[in-house]
Formats: structure tokens, C-alpha cells, sequence
């Protein structure tokens, strides 16, 4: 409503309603192209609440306990890191039982006002509240994988080598996004010795978080070209790509580029392909006429790598990007 303040409720609520009656300025961010998560606009609204304020959010049973965790982490990291590496440390458990304390401290405050005297009475609600415990404890280890997603990602801001530790554990998380907080860590403070377990991941994993690590395994390899062209014959996803594309902004493409031309002749089409695009995207036009012609002039050519050859060299100008 007009004149109140804006709540991560309100939030929530109205941008999970399909109607826009009375949805204010939130409409606009619903109907935009590219919308931002409720939990995106949550956290934004959190980064401009006090320290003070975001620790009374900060709390296992609430929805939105993860997202103050994690703002005052990246916001407070000064006041907050030492509270994060330990909670990281015990994997949360101090701050669940907390959280259960809290709770039930709450419930017996409010039976200490009520000022009944019947005794089963209260013995009833008390079963009710510890029945109540029980049902929310099935969501455990979904707010747990919540909340260690929130401190990984603090580290991965402003998280030192002593925290690698702690993100090489959770690259075997089975939950994608605290994987992807790891990884982001491993990338920021990582070695060498971490190319390996990322490797590993990334074949094992899917979508993004497969490209993520493969591409971080990259980035802290000895020899990023040598490391790009095994991807490249690994011809499969997310390899491939993450190849190509380091290669293709690689310092050392224009003196080593031939060494790329086997792979126009290679049985696999998405490994011809992509090579012949990167050579169309990175040489000028004469050194793509003579890899043509070397090209033609072989035992064996392929179809899909002439035509992407031509369409760049000699198509009309709309048809050239490839």
C-alpha cells in the first residue's frame, strides 16, 4: 500500500501474482524483457537496510533468512566474515539449533503471558509446537544448502586462500548453485592443483555449472593454449566450446593458428564447424582464401566447411557473420 514501506513479502506476493491490480512499480520489473528473480529484487531491497536491521532477518525458518545472510555478508563482510567461516565450519548446525531454541523460546514466551493454569492444556500446545519442529525439520537440508550457497558466495567476494579449503569440499555439493558459489571461489583464489577435481566436475555435471568449472579448469591451467586444443579434442559439450572460445580470444592465435587446420578434416561436424567459424571470425580475408584453397586442394573435403568458407569470403554482406 501507498506510503508503507516495501517488504520482501510484498515482494514475493505480488510478483508471484498474476494480476497487476494495485502491483505499483512492481510492474514494471514483471513485465520487463529481461526480469529480475524475486530474490534478485529481495536482496536488492535488504542492500539498503542497516546492519542492525538484516541480522533480526538472519533466521533458519524464514524464507528469506538465506538472502539477509548473504547481503550482510557481501555488505558486512568486516563484521560478519568471522561469523560466516564458522558457520561454513560446522556445516550450519550451531545456527539451526538456534534457530529450533529461538523458536521454541518464542512459543513459551507466549504461553508464560496467556497466564493459564491448565496444566494439559499447556502440555498440548507444547506437543503441538515440538510436532510443528518436526514438520519444518523436513526442509533441513534445503535451507542448509541455502544457506552455505549464501556464505560460499561471500567468500567468493571476499573469501582468502585459507578458505579453499572449504570450496574444493562443496564442488561435490548435489546441489548445482552451492556448487557454482565453489567454483566461483576455486576460480578467484585457485591453483594448478585444482584443474583436476574441476575437470572431473565439469564431466560429471550439466549446463552451466559444467561450462563454469571446465572454464575456471582453463583459466588455471600451465598452458591455456595446449589445454584449449584438448578440449577442443574432446568434441564434446562443454569442452568443446569452452575451447574454441579461448582459443578464439587467445594471445597466441595469430602464430599458431595453423596448428587448428587438422581439425576442419576430422569426422566430428561440431568440431569442423566451430573451427571453421573461428577461423572466419579471427583471420583476414587473404589467410582465409589460402586455407581455402589448401583446403580444396586436400584428399578429402567437407561440405560444411567450404560453405561457412564461401558464405564469409564471397556471400552477400548480411550473410557473412557466421
Amino acid at each position: 500500500s501507498l506510503g508503507k514501506p516495501l517488504t520482501a513479502r510484498d515482494i514475493r506476493d505480488r510478483l508471484g501474482n498474476d494480476s497487476t491490480e494495485e502491483l505499483g512499480i512492481l510492474a514494471l520489473f514483471r513485465n520487463a524483457q529481461n526480469t529480475p528473480s524475486p530474490d534478485d529484487l529481495v536482496e536488492e531491497l535488504f542492500s539498503t537496510l542497516r546492519y542492525e536491521e538484516l541480522i533480526q532477518l538472519v533466521n533458519w525458518f524464514d524464507t528469506d533468512g538465506p538472502s539477509a545472510y548473504k547481503v550482510l555478508g557481501l555488505k558486512h563482510f568486516e563484521r560478519f566474515g568471522d561469523t560466516v567461516r564458522k558457520d561454513l565450519a560446522d556445516r550450519f548446525n550451531a545456527f539451526h539449533e538456534m534457530g529450533i531454541n529461538s523458536l521454541r523460546k518464542g512459543f513459551r514466551d507466549i504461553l508464560d503471558k496467556s497466564a493459564s493454569s491448565d496444566e494439559e492444556m499447556l502440555a498440548k500446545i507444547e506437543q503441538l509446537v515440538e510436532k510443528q519442529i518436526a514438520e519444518l525439520s523436513k526442509f533441513d537440508d534445503f535451507t542448509r544448502s541455502q544457506f552455505v550457497r549464501a556464505a560460499l558466495t561471500t567468500l567468493a567476494k571476499h573469501g582468502s586462500p585459507n578458505d579453499l579449503p572449504i570450496a574444493r569440499q562443496h564442488l561435490n555439493s548435489e546441489d548445482g548453485a552451492t556448487t557454482a558459489a565453489a567454483i566461483a571461489l576455486v576460480s578467484r583464489l585457485g591453483n594448478s592443483s585444482d584443474v583436476g577435481p574441476l575437470l572431473a566436475l565439469a564431466e560429471r555435471a550439466n549446463g552451466k555449472v559444467a561450462e563454469r568449472a571446465a572454464e575456471t579448469a582453463l583459466a588455471l591451467s600451465g598452458e591455456r593454449w595446449i589445454r584449449a586444443k584438448r578440449y577442443i579434442e574432446r568434441q564434446a559439450k562443454p569442452f568443446l566450446q569452452v575451447g574454441i572460445d579461448a582459443l578464439s580470444t587467445h594471445d597466441e592465435f595469430p602464430s599458431r593458428w595453423s596448428e587448428l587446420v587438422p581439425y576442419l578434416s576430422v569426422d566430428n561436424a561440431d568440431v569442423r564447424v566451430e573451427t571453421a567459424k573461428l577461423f572466419c571470425n579471427r583471420l583476414d580475408a587473404a589467410d582465409l582464401v589460402q586455407v581455402l584453397n589448401e583446403y580444396l586442394e586436400g584428399e578429402t573435403y567437407r561440405y560444411d566447411v567450404v560453405t561457412i568458407f564461401d558464405r564469409s569470403l564471397y556471400g552477400p554482406k548480411a550473410w557473412r557473420a557466421v
